[in-house]
């Protein structure tokens, strides 16, 4: 069982919604991020949202999704992400360390 929080903050950095999420992963750390900021990336695209900036402290995640690899299933999920971004213009992934990302941690 894996727990994951996410938060939604306007461009004040004001608080809007938050929330968690327990499942069952059969797959990597890694790729449980990747599914992760693939859901908020769906979900902030099915709000009708127009400027989206998904932060992660997931390095991994961050990195392949500027790179154009493609070696694993870690990597369908990873073009999921792409697919998204890339119809919606406004949309980015920023990596953030840990540290502060600390009110998603809470909620989960």
């Amino acid at each position: 069982m894996r727990v994951w929080g996410w938060l939604a903050r306007d461009e004040e950095g004001r608080f809007i919604r938050g929330g968690w999420e327990v499942f069952r992963a059969y797959w990597s750390a890694a790729a449980t991020e990747a599914v992760e900021v693939r859901k908020v990336c769906t979900w902030a695209k099915e709000q009708g949202w127009s400027k989206v900036e998904v932060q992660t402290d997931a390095l991994q995640v961050f990195s392949r999704v500027s790179e154009d690899n493609r070696d694993s299933y870690f990597d369908l999920i990873i073009d999921d992400i792409r697919h998204i971004l890339q119809s919606e213009a406004s949309f980015s992934v920023r990596f953030c360390r840990r540290s502060s990302n600390q009110a998603t941690h809470v909620l989960a």
